[in-house]
């Protein structure tokens, strides 16, 4: 019993080991969201200057999921996501690979 809640515990202290970046580009993004709850992320990263990229997913007005958008999210600035192909070029620009 003693293994089962060490592993229990050890568990629960690596769930909270997230990115704090991707938690507060998540939350931002769900904010712009009409059902926050919704929100599916997929390919998030983080770039050297800090700025978060990704895609989301998440449900419309009408309950519909609209399949996944860019994103991209930076301390201190309201994220944007690529709704229209003009934001999403916008998105890609940002989110370029530094090299």
């Amino acid at each position: 019993m003693k293994r089962y809640a060490f592993l229990l515990a050890g568990g629960l202290v690596l769930a909270g080991c997230g990115d704090s970046r991707l938690d507060a580009a998540h939350t931002a993004v769900k904010g712009q969201l009409k059902d926050p709850g919704s929100a599916q992320f997929q390919n998030d990263r983080v770039l050297d200057s800090g700025r978060v990229c990704g895609e989301v997913n998440a449900k419309n007005a009408m309950g519909g999921y609209t399949g996944f958008k860019p994103y991209t999210y930076a301390e201190k600035q309201p994220p944007l996501i690529g709704q229209e192909d003009w934001q999403a070029e916008t998105v890609a620009d940002y989110c370029k690979d530094q090299k």
